[in-house]
């Protein structure tokens, strides 16, 4: 029996809404200013800027720079909760801090 062939990882096309395409792009900006492993930081800048070179049409760009800036923050604050609830989780802290970490997550999500 012989061993299907592995090809190579290729990117394909999948419609998205404008949304969607923020929520990705700031999530990437974000984790390109937090990781430091050169090999992942190589991945997620290559993503980045493919994402970023997609044509938005007529979309008003001046009011998705307002949201686009809204929902980073959004993302980097969800980022910040994730981790502290890691931390809380390595200590084996499930008290107080933990749950209304966990709550944070829900609310801003």
């Amino acid at each position: 029996m012989s061993v299907p062939q592995v090809s190579p990882l290729q990117d394909i096309l999948v419609p998205i809404s404008v949304g969607e395409l923020m929520d990705k792009l700031t999530i990437l900006e974000i984790k390109s200013e937090r990781i430091n492993n050169p090999s992942q930081l190589k991945n997620i800048v290559h993503e980045l800027e493919a994402l970023r070179a997609v044509p938005l049409g007529d979309i008003d760009c001046t009011m998705l720079d307002k949201l686009k800036a809204e929902l980073k923050r959004v993302n980097a604050r969800l980022w910040d909760v994730e981790d502290a609830i890691r931390d809380c989780d390595a200590r084996g802290d499930f008290g107080g801090s933990f749950i209304e970490l966990a709550r944070a997550v829900y609310r801003l999500n």
